[in-house]
């Protein structure tokens, strides 16, 4: 790491200009699997540990990441749905974005 002078005392701060990347912000670390790729900063728990299931069946090591995907999302959105009440059911299966006036 090289140390830039730039005003009084400088000379013992490192110059961090330039382009960081870690196994946080960077997809192309190796140390990342397919699981962490596919939900990188987007999924629950519980869809995570639903992806890493579907990924250790064997019976799925032909198919695409996006259709695992595809199911992981279809199997939350199930997931969620039973956890609604029937009015706050009665209530998603009739909204309309459209009509939202919180929406411009």
């Amino acid at each position: 790491m090289a140390l830039v002078a730039r005003g009084a005392g400088a000379e013992d701060r490192p110059d961090l200009s330039g382009v960081w990347k870690s196994a946080l912000t960077s997809q192309d670390d190796p140390r990342w699997r397919i699981e962490d790729l596919a939900c990188f900063g987007w999924c629950s728990v519980a869809e995570f540990e639903y992806l890493q299931r579907l990924l250790k069946d064997p019976a799925n090591e032909k198919r695409h990441i996006k259709d695992l995907m595809q199911e992981m999302e279809q199997w939350d959105a199930q997931r969620t749905l039973a956890l609604l009440t029937p009015l706050a059911r009665d209530k998603l299966a009739h909204y309309d974005l459209g009509d939202d006036p919180a929406v411009d």
